[in-house]
């Protein structure tokens, strides 16, 4: 019995160290992946990262977290940001399980340096001597065309707004005219005129169709 407790026991550890870091630098900031070879019995609860300036003589130079603080143990990479470029960075890593920290691994990894001007424009124009001038005269013919409809298809709107009122009025010039014909004192604006009549009753005087003007009766 005090055998197989000491079996069980052997078996059961922080995590062991992880495998397969790996940095992928850029100029400001840091991919670090990994591979997990073991979880020394428990199941892994988070990652630790950290990161510090490398070959330095200070003993005491503390290490950076990088965020967050426990990476999920789902995890396999992580970004490190707010690097200096061209500067060399010392990384660690590990694993935690319910009985403790597992093993640090620990690597190096120097950031690239800043490109210069003409670094850029080589960058920038890389494959220009690959590009097809066709595909950029079919793009540029695409969007010309595409231009051309939406101005003809806004002349046609502004046409038909411009055209409406004008109907509209001619309508009313032709409902008009019957009334005009048949009553010569009709007034479009108003169609009750009023005259005043001769002892200046307020009362308004009533035009029939045959102009005949009916006075209000005195009181």
């Amino acid at each position: 019995m005090f055998n197989e407790r000491n079996t069980i026991n052997h078996f059961l550890a922080p995590p062991p160290a992880l495998v397969n870091i790996v940095v992928h630098p850029s100029t400001i900031l840091a991919l670090i992946s990994w591979k997990v070879q073991g979880n020394g019995g428990y199941p892994i609860i988070n990652f630790t990262a950290q990161y510090r300036l490398a070959y330095t003589n200070v003993t005491n130079v503390s290490w950076i977290p990088i965020s967050p603080n426990h990476i999920t143990p789902n995890s396999r990479r992580i970004e490190v940001y707010k690097l200096l470029p061209n500067t060399t960075y010392q990384f660690r890593i590990w694993a935690t399980n319910q009985l403790g920290k597992g093993v640090i691994t620990e690597v190096n990894s120097t950031t690239l340096s800043v490109y210069k001007e003409q670094e850029l424009a080589k960058h920038y124009l890389a494959g220009v001597e690959k590009f097809d001038t066709k595909i950029w005269a079919v793009a540029v013919g695409i969007v010309m065309g595409t231009l051309i409809l939406l101005g003809l298809g806004t002349c046609f709107l502004l046409y038909q707004e411009c055209r409406i009122p004008g109907v509209v009025e001619e309508q009313e010039i032709i409902e008009l005219v019957p009334n005009i014909i048949l009553n010569p004192g009709f007034d479009p604006n108003n169609q009750n005129d009023q005259i005043p009549d001769e002892n200046s009753n307020n009362e308004t005087p009533l035009r029939l169709n045959n102009n005949t003007v009916v006075q209000p009766r005195n009181p």
